[in-house]
C-alpha cells in the first residue's frame, strides 16, 4: 500500500492509477476468499472485478493449480440426534492434533452432503422433507432448492437418497439428479422402477426425465464422485452382476461402465479430484485401491492394511492420502500409502469427508454476495427444510 504523506493512506482511486488493472486482477486473484469479501467493500472498481464472472473463474483456478484446498467433515454428536460440520483451516493439517473449527453446530443428523468438491459449494439432502439446498460456506450464500412435487398411490411415499450433484461442462450451469423408487407406508418395502428427477440451478426447477434403470440396487458413493461432469454410483443390474452407473450433466444420460474390479464391498471416491477410484473391502481393515484412468481401463494402485482400530475409509485427501476411522465413528485420521503414517486428525465420529475449495461463484444470481451474519446463515441452513418452496 502506498502512502500519499504523513498519516495519509493511498485510496483505491490512487492505486487504480498507480498500477494497470491487469496487475490489479493478478493481485485481487492470489487472496482468500475471506479478503475478498472484505475488498469488495473497498471502491467500485474492486467491487466490479471481484463480482465479475472472468474474475471469479480465474481466482478459482489459481487456487485449484496449487492444489488448495481444507478438509472439510460432517460429524456426529454421540447419544443425540445431531450432527456438526467442522472445516479444518490450516490447508497442511499441521499441528498434532490439527485444530479444526465447528462451521455449523447441531445439525439434525438426517440431513446429509452431496457434495461437489471442485467449486465449493455443497450440496445438502433433508431426508425427511425430500429437500435439497446449495451452500457455499466461503461466501455464505444459502439457497433452499423447490420442493420436487410429485402424485403417488395411496399408502405409497418416494424414498430412496440416491443423489448427485456436479456441474453442466457445457452449459456451466449445477445440477442436482435423484434417483429414488416407492415405499409402502404400512410394509416397508419398496415397489416399482426407478425414478430420475434433475434440478438445473438457472431455471430453479426441478424436471422428472424418462428412462428405465435396470438395476436391483443402486448405491451412494463414498464421497461426491462427480468427475468432468460425471456423476458415478456402484450399482448391481438385474442379473446381479456389479457395475457402475453414470450420469453425464451435460447430455443428462446414464452409462453403465462393465468389466470392473469387485468384492464383496466396493466404495466410490474421487482420488486427486480428476480420476475414480474404487475401493474394495472384504470386511477387513485391509483394502485394494483401484484407480480408472480412463474409462474400463483400471489399475491398481496400493493394497492399504490398517491397523485393526481403524477399519473404515472416508475418502481421499488431496495428496492421495486416505481419510480413515474405527469402524464405530470413532477417531478419524490419514493414512500415507506411501510411508504407512497414521496421522490422528482429533477429531471423532466423522461420517462423511470432503476437500473443500473456496470460490466466488455464486448460486444466488445477481450480485452474488449474501449481506449476512454468520448466525443468520446458520439459521438458514438449519430451517431450510421448512422454508423450501414447493413447485
Amino acid at each position: 500500500m502506498n502512502w500519499k504523506g504523513k498519516g495519509q493512506m493511498a485510496s483505491c482511486n490512487d492505486i487504480d492509477q498507480l498500477l494497470p488493472e491487469d496487475l490489479i486482477i493478478e493481485i485481487l486473484s492470489k487472496l482468500p476468499v475471506k479478503s475478498l469479501i472484505r475488498a469488495r467493500a473497498v471502491c467500485k472498481n474492486w467491487y466490479t472485478i471481484i463480482k465479475n464472472s472472468s474474475f471469479v473463474t480465474k481466482h478459482f483456478n489459481h487456487h485449484t493449480n496449487n492444489n488448495s484446498g481444507r478438509l472439510f467433515i460432517y460429524r456426529v454428536v454421540k447419544n443425540t440426534r445431531k450432527c456438526i460440520f467442522s472445516l479444518f483451516p490450516d490447508e497442511t493439517l499441521a499441528g498434532t492434533p490439527p485444530v479444526h473449527q465447528d462451521v455449523v453446530v447441531d445439525m439434525p443428523c438426517y440431513i446429509r452432503i452431496v457434495a461437489s468438491p471442485y467449486n465449493g459449494i455443497l450440496c445438502l439432502f433433508n431426508r425427511p422433507s425430500n429437500s435439497f439446498a446449495m451452500w457455499n460456506p466461503a461466501t455464505r450464500e444459502f439457497r433452499a432448492l423447490p420442493v420436487l412435487s410429485g402424485n403417488f398411490p395411496p399408502n405409497l411415499v418416494r424414498c430412496g437418497e440416491i443423489c448427485g450433484f456436479g456441474l453442466d461442462l457445457i452449459t456451466n450451469d449445477y445440477k442436482v439428479v435423484w434417483i429414488w423408487n416407492t415405499m409402502s407406508v404400512f410394509k416397508g418395502t419398496s415397489f416399482g422402477p426407478y425414478q430420475v428427477a434433475v434440478y438445473t440451478l438457472s431455471t430453479d426447477s426441478w424436471r422428472y426425465l424418462d428412462v428405465v434403470l435396470p438395476y436391483s440396487c443402486i448405491e451412494s458413493p463414498l464421497s461426491n464422485t462427480c468427475i468432468n461432469g460425471v456423476y458415478h454410483w456402484c450399482a448391481m443390474n438385474n442379473d446381479n452382476h456389479p457395475v457402475i452407473l453414470s450420469f453425464d450433466m451435460g447430455t443428462e444420460l446414464f452409462h453403465e461402465i462393465r468389466d470392473i474390479p469387485s468384492s464383496r464391498g466396493a466404495l466410490l471416491a474421487p482420488y486427486y479430484n480428476s480420476y475414480l477410484a474404487l475401493i474394495l473391502y472384504d470386511y477387513s481393515p485391509i483394502f485394494d485401491i483401484w484407480v480408472m484412468m480412463e474409462e474400463g481401463c483400471w489399475t491398481k494402485q496400493f493394497t492399504v492394511d490398517l491397523p485393526a482400530e481403524f477399519g473404515w475409509p472416508l475418502g481421499f485427501w488431496k495428496n492421495g492420502q486416505l481419510i480413515i476411522q474405527n469402524d464405530d465413528y470413532g477417531p478419524v485420521a490419514l493414512y500415507d500409502p506411501e510411508t504407512h503414517e497414521i496421522k490422528d486428525l482429533g477429531s471423532q465420529n466423522c461420517v462423511d469427508s470432503l476437500v473443500n475449495r473456496e470460490s466466488l461463484v455464486s448460486i444466488r444470481g445477481g450480485d452474488g454476495f449474501l449481506e449476512q451474519d454468520h448466525l443468520s446463515d446458520v439459521n438458514q441452513i438449519l430451517n431450510f427444510s421448512k422454508t423450501a418452496k414447493a413447485e
